[in-house]
């Protein structure tokens, strides 16, 4: 997911099932190359991890700032589907902020 660590803002997992093991999430700035060397530029957030058991589930994505009174950039809830024979389909799907607290 696009993210950029200088900003402040980062991205939160919650709401994550038992049958799924979410082992890390990093940053990775973009290439200088991409980038042109300059300070401040975007990178992108990696997540890593199993699913346990076959079925379809659900958890949520935030880019916010984590502190108390920090802004929410966006939300996501994320969808997992394995089959049987052990293939992925992952669908991310955006949340209104609308009615946020």
């Amino acid at each position: 997911m696009a993210s950029n660590a200088t900003t402040g803002y980062e991205w939160v997992v919650e709401d994550v099932p038992k049958t799924l093991k979410l082992e890390k999430l990093t940053y990775h700035d973009y290439p200088s190359d991409m980038t042109d060397g300059k300070v401040g530029q975007g990178g992108y957030s990696q997540l890593i991890g199993k699913v346990l058991k076959k079925g379809t589930y659900h958890f949520y994505m935030t880019y916010k700032q984590p502190w108390k009174g920090g802004q929410i950039d966006s939300r996501y809830e994320v969808q997992i589907r394995s089959t049987k024979n052990k293939s992925l389909h992952i669908s991310m799907k955006k949340i209104s902020l609308k009615n946020k607290d």
